[in-house]
């Protein structure tokens, strides 16, 4: 007898991993890591901003060629980005690009106040308080920016930081107050909130800048009769 037929067997599919193998990426072009910062990737946007912190810090024309790769937007909507270390990353990015003029300059024509002052909440990590203060202020040198933060009533996280164990947020915030207290409609608004008690402590700092930076916010408070007041109830003549 013959031998009966065997059955082909069915010809098993081999396993394929769809996934997308990893990729390391080296590059030293700015506009590489710039579009890196559209990245859905928060670790690949965290490092990105780094990357560019770094870029910005060493000159003034670093900063505006940034600027020029279109990455001031891009950090301005990381500032509003869900995710902690995204916003903490573009904070500190954007406290070495604020330091070109041309760079404030196009900040202007953004949203990015709303973002900055969120990110000086209490809360938020030291490092990102001293670079979001300083971002503030170096802002807040620019008149139209000036009118800006008064609107948004940047006055009152300013005043919280003033109780910051750390001298440095204290410092920027003192520079920020001092200078929205230029315009005199600011005065009575903090005052109102509470500004002259959180000032006068600090004449008798232990460091002699941030003595300076709050005689300076106090002197322009002065020129408000309700401050003056304020301050008597205070007892700010002793403490000078």
């Amino acid at each position: 007898k013959k031998m009966p037929p065997k059955k082909k067997k069915e010809s098993e599919k081999p396993v394929i991993d769809e996934k997308f193998s990893q990729v390391d990426i080296s590059t030293s072009d700015p506009r590489t890591v710039v579009l890196l910062l559209d990245s859905p990737e928060l670790s690949i946007t965290c490092k990105a901003c780094e990357a560019l912190r770094k870029h910005a810090e060493k000159s003034e024309q670093n900063c505006n060629e940034l600027k020029e790769l279109g990455a001031i937007p891009r950090l301005v909507r990381l500032l509003a980005s869900p995710d902690q270390p995204a916003r903490a990353y573009a904070v500190l990015c954007m406290g070495a690009m604020v330091e070109a003029t041309s760079v404030r300059r196009v900040l202007l024509k953004t949203a990015c106040i709303p973002p900055l002052l969120e990110a000086l909440k209490p809360e938020e990590e030291l490092v990102t308080l001293e670079r979001a203060s300083y971002t503030i202020a170096k802002l807040a040198e620019e008149y139209s920016f000036k009118i800006e933060l008064q609107k948004q009533s940047a006055h009152k996280p300013l005043l919280q930081l003033l109780q910051s164990p750390d001298p440095d947020v204290q410092r920027n915030s003192l520079k920020a107050l001092g200078l929205l207290l230029e315009h005199y409609q600011c005065r009575p608004e903090v005052k109102e909130a509470g500004g002259i008690p959180a000032l006068v402590p600090l004449l008798v700092s232990e460091y002699p800048l941030i003595q300076e930076l709050t005689l300076k916010s106090l002197c322009s408070c002065m020129h408000d009769a309700s401050c003056r007041s304020a301050f008597r109830k205070c007892d700010g003549l002793t403490q000078l």
